[in-house]
């Protein structure tokens, strides 16, 4: 299921947001797959790391259940 995700337009980073997600370049593997260009070839082009774009990611990815289900096995010991 697709998600929306609404960024606050007074968000202190905004601007630098939108740069690093629209700067990497994309492209498709053999099998028809998007790939993003990596760090290495960012900085090939001299762009530094996307720093706020990486953790804005990280924020928004789905999350590893398997510690719930070892919350889980706990209740039942």
């Amino acid at each position: 299921m697709d998600e929306l995700i609404s960024i606050d337009s007074r968000c202190p980073l905004l601007e630098k947001l939108k740069l690093e997600l629209t700067t990497p370049h994309r492209d498709f593997d053999r099998n028809g797959r998007v790939m993003v260009e990596s760090k290495k070839d960012l900085a090939k082009r001299e762009i530094p790391s996307p720093n706020v774009a990486d953790a804005f990611i990280m924020a928004f990815a789905p999350i590893d259940t398997s510690l719930d289900i070892w919350e889980q096995l706990g209740r039942q010991a």
